[in-house]
């Protein structure tokens, strides 16, 4: 053990297999649901119990650690895993104090020498707020024996058995018999009492999870008294979830590029350039439904029709279908920006299509960097994984609306998000329809655009560095930031959302210069929808209770969307969430 080389596990030190204490041990953890195979809904709540020496097969050693797991009796027991330290994860690790073991009781039936034995539960503890050390102690040093809980001096009937000061503060939770002490606990003869205690002392993380701490939603444990700390744990997914993950990513587009580019190739006088037959009956359209030759002609000819059915069929049904089995509607959100550079690329090499070429060029130049740069920060974001984790709206959906969330999903979920990528995708049918000479119109609608684009990207840094900054403060033991007031957020709660929407207007004028402005319908969607997404963002701000006077002092003094001139507050602080 001594020649185990030195490893680092985040700001926790792992000085050599075979030192007995860690920094990290007894510290309480909570391992994400998404590293369990099955995956679990909630974290799985324990701490880490000691570390094993270094082998071949794991160099760096490995973590002892104790989860809890409720019996199908209602009794909660600890099991003991052990975990690769490659594998374990900063983020796992509860900010609370690090605990040393309690001292281990004498064996049952010898008394251990130099320490006084409690001969009753009613003989004052050292600890004991009224009382001085016990009798026959100089200094009060004498350790603690027992189950790791304090006698229960003063305690009246019904009172929790465990009643010893903890780092963690007081911890909410819910009225529930699974989460609270058993009303009889605090009972004791004095016969039981009088006994020598068990042996194998409780550590106190141990006691704390067992009695104190409540469930919570996933990947969040929340602590309301001061110092207030809010977790939020990054879900980390396998390997072998992630490949998956990747690869329905990939083909579930493969449907709609291969049906775009038969439309594409077909040529303009071709068979695909006859008449439409309209369907008289049921087993008419289910025929043309299922015939590749109706879905040429609809191409060619309705080029907004088709885009619209290929959306329904291949990203509203299939997508769809993909959460049920998977549980989770993560797929539609990479697909945000992948979506509209398909329908740019189907409408740029249609047929039919006749376009001036500097605006050909300049409007999708202006769409492949925003769907780079809002692609680089989706998979920044989830850390470079496919699948980690669904939009959180959708998540707090779900836990709302419960058994019905299966089938509102289609509608809250896909329907509205086709209506909106087929509304910002409309203005590049215009584009591609169109032949008239560049014109102010089209000067406008660059520089709003690209103004909407530089606006977006500079508030997301802003709240990237400022997210990152919190993390380091919190890896050094610090308490975060709450204000964050710099830049652009100073002057609008939202900047980033208003950048975004003088993209989709900028686009937009592109179609209005050309006269249909009928386009325009699909950005004021957009920017319908915009208001419901800003409301459930600020009413999540407002839900965490060590910032909600803080976050409400914000919105009255600072703008939603535009960025404004700030009004009078007084000095506060405030916290965003990325």
């Amino acid at each position: 053990a001594s020649g185990c080389s030195t490893a680092r596990l985040g700001n926790f030190r792992l000085a050599g297999a075979g030192q007995q204490r860690m920094e990290f041990v007894n510290r309480d953890i909570a391992i994400p649901g998404e590293e369990w195979v099955p995956v679990l809904s909630e974290p799985t709540l324990g701490y880490i119990s000691g570390v094993k020496p270094a082998t071949k097969a794991h160099p760096l050693g490995r973590l002892e650690v104790k989860l809890a797991e409720s019996r199908p009796s209602g009794r909660q027991i600890f099991r003991k895993y052990l975990w690769p330290v490659e594998k374990f994860k900063e983020e796992w690790i509860l900010e609370t104090s690090s605990h040393a073991p309690p001292s281990k009781s004498p064996v049952r039936g010898r008394k251990s020498p130099g320490r006084p034995r409690r001969k009753s539960m009613q003989e004052p503890d050292q600890d004991s707020p009224t009382t001085g050390p016990p009798s026959g102690s100089d200094s009060g040093d004498v350790p603690r024996r027992g189950r790791g809980r304090p006698p229960s001096v003063g305690r009246t009937r019904g009172q929790p058995a465990f009643t010893s000061p903890s780092p963690l503060g007081r911890v909410s939770r819910p009225e529930s018999p699974a989460l609270t002490p058993l009303a009889n606990s605090s009972r004791q003869s004095p016969r039981r009492a009088s006994r020598s205690p068990r042996r194998g002392p409780t550590p106190l993380g141990k006691s704390l999870l067992l009695k104190t701490l409540p469930r919570t939603p996933s990947r969040r444990v929340r602590f309301h008294e001061p110092p207030p700390i809010t977790i939020t744990i990054t879900p980390l997914i396998s390997t072998v979830q992630n490949f998956w993950n990747a690869c329905i990513l990939v083909a579930v587009a493969i449907p709609a590029i291969w049906l775009g580019y038969l439309v594409c190739t077909q040529p303009p006088g071709g068979p695909a350039s006859e008449p439409l037959q309209n369907p008289q009956d049921v087993s008419g359209w289910l025929s043309a439904a299922v015939d590749l030759n109706c879905w040429l002609k609809l191409g060619m000819q309705q080029p907004l029709i088709f885009v619209n059915l290929v959306l329904l069929l291949n990203v509203d049904l299939l997508f769809w279908l993909i959460a049920l089995v998977q549980g989770t509607t993560w797929l539609i959100d990479p697909y945000w920006t992948f979506i509209p550079v398909l329908i740019l690329t189907f409408y740029a090499h249609h047929p039919l299509a006749s376009s001036n070429p500097w605006r050909g060029v300049v409007a999708s130049s202006i769409l492949r960097t925003w769907a780079v740069r809002l692609t680089h920060s989706y998979f920044r974001r989830e850390e470079w994984q496919f699948g980690a984790r669904e939009d959180w709206r959708y998540t707090d959906m779900a836990a709302k609306f419960g058994r019905v969330w299966p089938v509102l999903s289609f509608f809250a979920t896909y329907l509205v998000q086709h209506g909106m990528l087929f509304g910002i995708s409309l203005p590049l049918y215009a584009v591609y329809t169109s032949t008239a000479p560049w014109g102010i119109w089209d000067t406008v609608a660059t520089v709003v655009a690209v103004t909407g684009m530089a606006l977006s990207w500079r508030a997301d840094n802003e709240l990237r560095t400022f997210m990152s900054m919190n993390e380091e403060r919190r890896d050094q033991g610090l308490a975060p930031i709450l204000l964050f007031n710099t830049g652009l957020w100073k002057y609008s709660r939202h900047p980033n959302y208003c950048g975004e929407q003088l993209y989709w207007l900028g686009m937009a004028l592109f179609a209005i210069g050309l006269g249909q402005s009928w386009i325009a319908l699909g950005t004021l969607f957009n920017s319908l929808c915009m208001i419901p997404v800003t409301v459930l963002t600020e009413a999540r701000m407002l839900r965490r209770g060590e910032r909600a006077d803080l976050y409400r002092e914000y919105q009255r003094t600072t703008s939603v969307w535009i960025p404004w001139f700030k009004g009078q507050s007084s000095e506060s602080q405030s916290y965003k969430d990325e």
